[in-house]
Order: structure tokens, then C-alpha cells, then sequence
């Protein structure tokens, strides 16, 4: 969907599979009710050159607006990108039993596999979602493979999500000041929480093997965190 402002929009109960590029995009929708729940997507072949599998579900705006977003119960496989909010106020993204990627997936730096990204997505719950990678990460790929990728969000709610086998469970950059992490379960990831610390911005402060703080706007990331 494209320049639907104002517009009341379902998408619900489709299977897509082996679809080119982003299986569901819906951009410059404007102060719109968008529901997105209940959908099937799937791949068996590896991203490669903005090909298949790119992005499963991508809400953007052009710049932050008010939407009524609801993004639920949706089954994601083997996308690169399995959930892209850009630029949304309030949206809510939960109880997607199923967001996961393939194994043996090209990862990198610039190709990155990331199961939710927000982007200036203010205001956001982010509860009992599902991510996982088929294979236990190593060090390189703390900045490759993500769970939850927040750039520039504040007062954001990540709250119950499970995060199994990746790079950076939680990884935060940017002005996310305030925002809430309570009650996920991270198992077997490189980092659970990792507040801005990538390979090109030089050594991190570790804290521990669980929560890693670096980088050149780290400071602007506040907020609390719960086991």
C-alpha cells in the first residue's frame, strides 16, 4: 500500500512465499489503522543483491507520524529483515510466535539479518515476540545478526520477547532516551544487550558477558534494565 493517509487498512491470513524484495509494505500511510496480522512468509533461498527474502513486513513514513499500527501474529522465516517500522508513532508489535532466518544466510556488516528494526519509532511495545537464528553465534557476527535493532526511538517498551541464538539480542543506538527493557529471555546470544557497540566504532566497555556499552553516541542511551 502506498499514500493511504487516513485510511483504514487489514492485511490478514495471506501466505507469501519466495516473494521478491518486501512481501508487505506499507508506506506513507499517514495517521491510518493498519493491522497486520496472521500472515505466513517464507523463503528457502538466501538474500543475495536486494533478492529474495529482503524484508518480511515494512511500515514507513517520511517523517514520524501517528498510525494506529498493529503488527500481530505473523510467522516470518528466513527473511534478512523479518519486521521494518520507520518513522511510526506507537506502534505495537507483538505475539509473533515466529520470526527467524535461514541458516547459512550470507551475513555482513552492510547485509545485515535483523529480525525487528525500528527506526524513529516512538512510543513503541515490542512484547512477546519470537526471533531466533538456527546457529550459535560467534564474535564476528555480534554486529551482523540482531534480534532487535532501535535506532533513534524513545520511550520504547521491549518487554517478554524471546531472543535465541544472535549476534546483539538488543542492540540500541542513537537518542533512545527513555526506554524500558524488562523481562526477556535471551539464550546462547553473543550479547544480549548491546548499547552501540559495533566493529567500526573501536573497543567497547564490556560490563559483562551479557551487556556491552560503546561507541561514540552510547551516552545518549538511557533507560532501564530487567531481568
Amino acid at each position: 500500500t502506498l499514500n493511504c493517509t487516513n485510511r483504514t487498512i487489514l492485511i490478514n491470513r495471506d501466505t507469501l512465499t519466495e516473494c521478491t524484495g518486501t512481501n508487505i509494505s506499507c508506506v506513507q500511510s499517514n495517521n491510518a489503522t493498519v493491522t497486520i496480522t496472521y500472515n505466513s512468509m517464507n523463503q528457502t533461498q538466501a538474500f543475495t543483491n536486494n533478492n529474495f527474502g529482503q524484508t518480511g513486513i515494512h511500515v514507513a513514513n517520511a517523517v514520524a507520524s501517528n498510525m494506529n499500527l498493529r503488527i500481530q501474529y505473523n510467522r516470518i522465516r528466513k527473511m534478512r529483515n523479518g519486521i521494518w517500522v520507520s518513522r511510526v508513532n506507537g506502534a505495537k508489535i507483538t505475539d509473533n510466535p515466529a520470526i527467524d532466518f535461514l541458516a547459512g544466510q550470507p551475513t555482513s556488516t552492510t547485509n545485515p539479518c535483523i529480525g525487528i528494526k525500528l527506526e524513529e519509532a516512538h512510543n513503541a511495545l515490542v512484547r512477546m515476540n519470537v526471533i531466533s537464528f538456527p546457529n550459535t553465534p560467534s564474535q564476528p557476527i555480534h554486529d551482523e545478526i540482531f534480534g532487535l535493532h532501535i535506532t533513534n526511538c524513545v520511550n520504547d517498551t521491549i518487554v517478554k520477547n524471546s531472543f535465541t541464538r544472535l549476534g546483539s539480542a538488543v542492540f540500541l543506538k542513537g537518542t533512545c532516551n527513555p526506554a524500558l527493557l524488562a523481562c526477556n529471555n535471551l539464550t546462547q546470544c553473543y550479547y544480549d544487550f548491546n548499547f552501540n557497540y559495533l566493529n567500526s566504532f573501536g573497543s567497547g566497555v564490556s560490563l559483562n558477558d551479557q551487556i556491552t556499552w560503546g561507541g561514540p553516541t552510547a551516552y545518549y542511551t538511557t533507560g532501564n534494565v530487567f531481568s
